[in-house]
């Protein structure tokens, strides 16, 4: 239920008016989100190297987004804090007296965990290229099936005048799909490239939060260690009870503020001891 999805009046706001920096620092915000839709403490110097624009740019392509109503900035904190509107996909079943929330795929979403969508060759795509290709992506609903587009169409979504430059488009299309042309109908496939995930949905997530956490606290963290960290939650708060899982936040906490730094393996000491009760926290 967590992030990197968009929801389809967000695509159709950057395939009809967004700029190029809108559609990728949109993208970029979704895959850090909540099942909420919202993003916390995002950290303008990592997002400005990834996406390879400068920090006036950032805020001016923010404040361009909340404008249009597309995000919602929190005005209120001194972090930047903001919220992809209606990018909500969840739903409540009631059963009796109990209630279950569940994923509400139905309302249609763009799936934003793609790695090519992150690359350079993307990011520094043409407009008009990076259009097309949430056009296409927003058009497939199982990865396996064929898209068919007329280039009518095409340019008509597009708002292109001259259909020869849709041409000049496709041959760098072509690097994320399979192209077919037959009486000007195009046929659309995803190539594998285009279907490779960036990573784990949870682990992303989770990355952002450790990055957040570090920074807020002052600790030393480099990638490999906020990875290996990740690593051990998964090995051991998803096996066991709530109770290991507790004991594994209390390490990593403990072993953080007492060390100032991220240090996995004395974290994955700490918790050993604790679940052999050397340590007694509860």
């Amino acid at each position: 239920m967590l992030g990197c999805k968009l929801n389809r009046p967000a695509i159709e706001y950057l395939i009809s008016q967004g700029n190029t920096t809108e559609i990728s620092l949109l993208l970029y915000l979704s895959k850090l989100s909540n099942e909420f839709g919202a993003i916390r403490d995002i950290d303008y110097k990592e997002t400005c190297e990834k996406l390879n624009i400068s920090k006036q740019t950032f805020y001016n392509t923010l404040y361009r987004l909340d404008n249009n109503q597309i995000i919602q900035l929190d005005m209120f904190s001194n972090k930047i804090n903001c919220t992809i509107v209606n990018n909500i996909f969840l739903r409540v079943k009631y059963q009796g007296a109990a209630t279950e929330v569940q994923d509400d795929s139905e309302k249609g979403y763009l799936n934003t965990n793609i790695d090519f969508l992150y690359n350079e060759r993307f990011l520094k795509a043409k407009l008009n290229v990076k259009r097309i290709v949430l056009m296409f992506l927003s058009a497939f609903k199982n990865k396996k099936d064929a898209y068919r587009v007329s280039m009518d169409t095409m340019v008509k979504r597009l708002g292109i005048k001259n259909k020869s430059l849709i041409w000049g488009y496709i041959d760098i299309l072509k690097a994320w799909f399979n192209i077919d042309e037959k009486k000007a109908i195009l046929c659309l496939t995803l190539l594998h490239i285009a279907t490779k995930a960036k990573g784990f949905i949870k682990d992303i997530f989770l990355g952002h939060k450790f990055k957040n956490f570090c920074k807020g606290f002052k600790i030393q963290a480099d990638e490999k260690s906020i990875t290996d960290t990740i690593t051990l939650i998964k090995i051991h708060g998803y096996k066991d009870c709530h109770l290991t899982y507790n004991r594994l936040i209390r390490s990593i906490i403990d072993t953080c503020l007492n060390h100032k730094k991220l240090v996995p393996a004395l974290i994955n000491a700490t918790l050993q001891h604790r679940l052999r009760g050397v340590i007694k926290t509860e």
